[in-house]
């Protein structure tokens, strides 16, 4: 059998509305301002202090359960002669048109954060060696063939990509994986 409310029930429950909608919406606002925080207003990706945040969580996650994590660092080949050339605006459309090609090669459950300026940081949970190694040739291959059409001038973008691995490394830190892959970038260009 179903029970009625009471008036008092009814009474109760009108009168906790404005204050839980109140709460409700605090909770909304502050989960939205911590999903924009996170995120770099141009490229709609992870900015780097929320990428770093990310590396450090899952390499504590594969030292913990004894696992593979992957890490790439690719930056665009030239890109000052871009905005020299073209302008900040179609630079920016160039970053945009990077990160799209480099998210749609990237697997479920792989980070991309924007590092620097036009560089990147990609975090590969449970990849190893050779799936790095790949990814990293994905991503150089995607960016390989997209365009921007500026005023009907077709602008090529390449990107040079270093990478690390905590499979079979006795690395005790997520910046000492940052480091090797950043000097595998280095050594790249």
């Amino acid at each position: 059998s179903v029970q009625r409310s009471s008036p008092e029930d009814v009474t109760i429950v009108e009168s906790s509305l404005p204050g839980t909608a109140v709460a409700l919406n605090n909770a909304l606002s502050h989960q939205n301002l911590q999903r924009v925080a996170a995120l770099d207003p141009l490229t709609g990706i992870y900015n780097r202090r929320f990428g770093m945040q990310r590396l450090h969580e899952e390499f504590a996650r594969a030292v913990r359960g004894n696992e593979p994590l992957g890490l790439l660092i690719f930056d665009l080949d030239h890109f000052k002669n871009v905005n020299d050339t073209y302008g900040h605006l179609v630079g920016d459309r160039v970053l945009q048109a990077v990160v799209g090609a480099s998210r749609r090669v990237l697997r479920e459950g792989d980070v991309v954060a924007r590092y620097g300026g036009e560089e990147f940081m990609v975090v590969l949970p449970g990849a190893g060696r050779t799936d790095a190694q790949s990814m990293a040739e994905r991503i150089r291959r995607a960016v390989a063939a997209t365009f921007v059409d500026d005023e009907g001038v077709r602008i090529a973008v390449t990107v040079s990509v270093g990478g690390a691995t905590l499979s079979g490394t006795s690395l005790s830190a997520p910046d000492d994986l940052m480091r090797i892959a950043d000097a595998a970038l280095y050594s790249e260009k």
